[in-house]
């Protein structure tokens, strides 16, 4: 059973039984793995690091030829205490030409999620049936055509300006050695509308470590045409265990949203919800690939776009997550789908190590799947705690030490 976490106002929802797991499809609805979940407001911790260090990576000048001294200049550093009330939330300064190019991007990008079937609509009610035939085979042709991989989209400019709109920050252990972790899973939550952190770490992470990003994303996201051939491009893959497990082996770092498609209806709450309490698959990606878990928080994501969904009763949480799609309807700037610019600030945690196994089988032995479920109960323990103690280190120094972490 999972022991009450040591950390200041983290709180737990609902109540869950032990149930037993199949095969992970696509990172949502895991069965639970055994966890009486209560209200609980425990004694502060405090955390294990020595020290802070954070990379300003919207001043990141990717261009120079010495990448060490240059992210020696955009880095500072703090005691264990953490960083000064607000420092972390910032937003940086940028150019009106900078402001025209994310805010086109961004447009062009989250506009096709509503432009594309606007268009079908309209096409079949306008005009003639052969071009609006024509129209609807285009549009499916970009939505299944093959797309390739193109790490080099990574270093492209707009990917700066997007660092500079979004006043990215990272946030680490003042003793944590990127270049020496090798490959990983990464958890990057809150997923939001939608999770910006996603990309940008895409963008970020060659700069601090070396190693490229192959992300997952929902298989509905990526038959969106313009949304999937950019994301595609940059690395990301259909959001599946066998997909996670055969980056990792390629020698890249691979990440998930562990909240997902939930993550999105949690949006309007008061505080910062993860839901996560039930998503076995995101432990058996790195048991399976024997690699640590990386814990991450991105704050601010959840403010970026605003979003409705029909209000409480309504059903389309429970089909969005059904039919693993999202049905909502969200906006940000300008009433547009435009993210608002919101400083986003990404702290991370220690690699957490893992046990090396291969899930057992339905005739497996016993002792084989209690030593698979100790390991995810294990795993649990550590990613919650280290949530709890990243949370709390940090929501101050971001401009939030108001908020609660909610783990549902």
């Amino acid at each position: 059973m999972l022991r009450s976490l040591v950390g200041s106002e983290m709180c737990i929802r609902d109540r869950v039984s032990t149930q037993s797991t199949g095969e992970l499809s696509t990172m949502e609805r895991e069965p639970p793995i055994g966890v009486e979940r209560t209200m609980c407001d425990p004694e502060p911790s405090s955390a294990s690091a020595k020290g802070w260090k954070c990379y300003d990576m919207w001043r990141y000048e990717h261009e120079t030829l010495d990448h060490e001294k240059a992210l020696d200049d955009v880095t500072t550093t703090s005691g264990p205490e953490g960083f000064k009330e607000g420092v972390l939330g910032l937003c940086a300064p940028i150019t009106f030409w900078e402001d025209v190019v994310s805010v086109s991007f961004f447009l062009l990008l989250f506009g096709s999620f509503f432009g594309i079937p606007i268009s079908i609509i309209s096409g079949f009610c306008l005009l003639p049936l052969p071009w609006a035939a024509s129209l609807l085979a285009v549009v499916i042709t970009a939505a299944v055509w093959p797309l390739s991989y193109h790490p080099g989209l990574n270093h492209w400019y707009i990917t700066d300006v997007l660092t500079r709109y979004t006043s990215y920050r990272v946030v680490m252990p003042l003793d944590l050695d990127l270049k020496g972790i090798g490959p990983v899973f990464g958890l990057v939550p809150p997923h939001g509308v939608f999770p910006l952190q996603n990309l940008l770490t895409h963008f970020v992470w060659p700069k601090h470590s070396g190693f490229y990003v192959r992300g997952l994303a929902a298989d509905a996201v990526l038959r969106v045409p313009v949304v999937r051939h950019f994301l595609t491009w940059m690395g990301a893959v259909s959001a599946t265990k066998a997909n996670a497990v055969k980056s990792i082996q390629n020698g890249f770092i691979s990440g998930v949203s562990p909240d997902g498609i939930a993550g999105i209806f949690e949006v309007n709450d008061p505080d910062e919800v993860l839901v996560i309490l039930e998503r076995r698959g995101i432990y058996k990606v790195a048991i399976e690939a024997g690699v640590p878990i990386m814990c991450s928080w991105t704050f601010g994501t959840t403010q970026t776009f605003s979003a409705s969904w029909g209000g409480k009763g309504s059903l389309l949480p429970e089909l969005s997550r059904m039919f693993r799609t999202s049905l909502f309807v969200f906006w940000g700037r300008f009433g547009l789908p435009i993210p608002m610019r919101v400083p986003l600030t990404t702290v991370f945690g220690y690699p957490i190590p893992c046990k090396q196994m291969s899930e057992p089988k339905k005739d497996a032995d016993p002792a084989s799947r209690r030593a698979w479920d100790q390991e995810i109960e294990r795993l649990q323990e550590e990613v919650l705690a280290t949530y709890t103690n990243l949370f709390n280190k940090h929501k101050e120094a971001y401009g939030c030490k108001h908020k609660k972490l909610v783990f549902k």
